[in-house]
């Protein structure tokens, strides 16, 4: 996914932020957020906001939501 991400598909940030996320590790969280925040830029439905809401939350709880 990362590779679709970088070739500027479009949708995949938002779902390699959710599969990121749905990992769990505290190091993917940042990343997660970054895509989410660029994919939001893009595509402002219910669902990319729920992920950067997600994404946000998470990195309250690892410190790195700035």
């Amino acid at each position: 996914m990362r590779l679709e991400v970088r070739q500027g598909a479009f949708g995949h940030r938002r779902e390699l932020a959710r599969a990121l996320l749905e990992r769990g590790r505290d190091g993917d969280v940042k990343e997660a957020l970054e895509h989410a925040k660029l994919e939001a830029m893009v595509r402002r439905d219910v669902d990319t906001l729920e992920v950067l809401r997600w994404a946000k939350a998470r990195c309250a709880d690892v410190r790195c939501a700035r």
